[in-house]
């Protein structure tokens, strides 16, 4: 990571979900929103309303968004993940919308929002900190003042040594090759995530 553009993080976390094969079964799409996002999504958002998700993947989120009544709208960069998200949506007969954007890129949507959901795992695999902030900020030009916005991102013991240990050699292999350091607590590429933390399935 020391020797590389952020960029390259992108590709890294493209490569590590390859095909999406895990999160584009049709018992992974069907599952619904998992505990927490069920319980944010009614606590904070109004029957009806639009909610825009990010980092979309297959469309888990979304598929569960329109079964719940939400106007639903979303975007990923994984390209197989995303064709196989929009025949999922057409096989279902929903309205609800997925396009394809670059990596950490917010592409300006149609209209404006009253919730945002980044999609599980998404919200990690920016790095390094100043492109979360980034992409962050290009999303909240797209919501209603006050709207509420749930970032979904593992965390646990597992991960500790990893996100703590991955950004400090980085910066360290930076330092080294007179570059700047700007990765901090938590940058690291989906490949680690994914690496230490149960694959996804229904609860």
């Amino acid at each position: 990571m020391g020797l590389l553009p952020g960029a390259a993080c992108d590709a890294i976390s493209e490569k590590s979900y390859g095909g999406g094969e895990l999160y584009t079964r049709a018992e992974y799409l069907d599952q619904g929103f998992h505990f927490w996002e069920d319980l944010a999504v009614r606590t904070y958002s109004a029957p009806g309303s639009r909610v825009l998700v990010a980092a979309a993947g297959g469309g888990r989120e979304i598929i569960a968004l329109a079964r719940a009544g939400f106007q639903a709208a979303g975007f990923g960069c994984n390209r197989a993940m995303f064709e196989a998200g929009r025949r999922a949506l057409a096989e279902r007969g929903m309205a609800a919308t997925l396009d394809w954007a670059p990596p950490s890129v917010a592409p300006k949507m149609d209209g404006y929002f009253d919730a945002l959901i980044v999609g599980w795992f998404a919200y990690g695999c920016i790095s390094p900190r100043a492109r979360r902030i980034e992409s962050m900020k290009s999303l909240r030009a797209q919501l209603r003042p006050g709207s509420p916005v749930l970032a979904s991102t593992p965390i646990g013991s597992r991960l500790g040594k990893v996100l703590i240990w991955t950004p400090r050699n980085a910066n360290a292999v930076g330092i080294c090759t007179f570059r700047p350091p700007v990765f901090g607590a938590g940058d690291a590429p989906a490949a680690c995530w994914n690496r230490n933390w149960p694959r996804p399935g229904p609860p």
